[in-house]
């Protein structure tokens, strides 16, 4: 039996431009950078993730649904989180003699951007500002959840509308739209983040499990290869959280698994890129439509007249 219910056939997708790959490869690219602490990679694909985030906001807000405003605040507010987390570690935190003796192999990095005598309390401070950008962008999913349950919002897709157009069915839940629920693993991906900045390594293995579970169900449901990316990026940035929090940079050799992982990641998405681009491949961009909807069936032709 399926982990939450029945495959979904009748979900169709929207064109490949599109489709979230432009926000997804940047984010992969950032913590490639930031695991491998190439500190230059992993600001500017903070920076560009930011503005491109940024743009969907805007659009989402003129056109689309609370459902698409929501998802979207969040995500921007959880970007800029893990972007001012991201930027006070690699400017601001000092490394301990251990883990630079651990990081020695990666023979470019040699300690933060912007060493000196305080750079403790600006990396606190850093770490401060990012939790609350994170648990802002909880609250704001939280408010739009909460009324859905309330009926003020709908969670499900007007016709027409989203990446992946249609519902799902979800049990004790009901019809989501596709297009939101395909985003939803991003909700305890933050709740993960967050207690990553807290120390607290059960509470981000829990988080972690639960954010691979939606995936790997979307991927199920929809067959985009673009969820088997999300979930090699959720494997590396859970060997990475392993290494930090429980091993304490101890090894290398556990770092360098997560920026495996995070590596194949990036070349499964960039594949897609190149498959969604070629013009030759347009007919095999739609997978999730294994059957035409009834609506969409050829009409019978009328009869003739003399």
């Amino acid at each position: 039996m399926a982990l939450f219910g029945k495959s979904e056939r009748m979900v169709t997708r929207d064109d490949p431009e599109r489709a979230e790959i432009s926000d997804v490869l940047p984010w992969l690219l950032k913590d490639l950078g930031w695991v491998l602490l190439l500190q230059p990679l992993a600001l500017g694909a903070a920076a560009y993730s930011i503005v491109v985030d940024c743009i969907r906001l805007i659009a989402s807000w003129a056109t689309g649904t609370a459902g698409d405003r929501a998802q979207a605040l969040m995500e921007l507010l959880w970007l800029v989180g893990n972007g001012v987390w991201m930027s006070s570690e690699v400017c601001f935190e000092s490394k301990t003699v251990a883990a630079r003796d651990t990081l020695s192999p990666l023979f470019w990095y040699s300690g933060a951007l912007f060493p000196s005598d305080d750079s403790s309390v600006r990396y606190e401070t850093g770490v401060a500002l990012a939790r609350l950008c994170l648990v802002a962008a909880l609250g704001c999913i939280t408010v739009f959840y909460a009324g859905c349950a309330m009926g003020r919002f709908s969670v499900t897709a007007p016709r027409g509308r989203g990446r992946l157009r249609g519902d799902v069915t979800l049990p004790f839940i009901g019809s989501v739209s596709a297009d939101v629920y395909s985003r939803s693993f991003l909700v305890p991906w933050v709740f993960k983040d967050l207690l990553w900045t807290l120390d607290f390594p059960i509470g981000v293995g829990i988080f972690a499990v639960l954010a691979g579970v939606i995936a790997s169900d979307c991927f199920r449901r929809f067959r985009d290869p673009l969820f088997a990316a999300e979930l090699l990026w959720l494997a590396g940035n859970t060997s990475w959280a392993f290494t930090e929090l429980v091993l304490q940079d101890s090894t290398i050799s556990t770092r360098l698994v997560a920026a495996m992982f995070i590596s194949l990641a990036v070349a499964l998405a960039c594949a897609e890129v190149a498959r969604r681009r070629d013009p030759a491949a347009e007919g095999e961009s739609r997978p999730l439509l294994d059957q035409a909807p009834p609506s969409a069936a050829a009409a019978p032709a009328p009869a003739q007249t003399e």
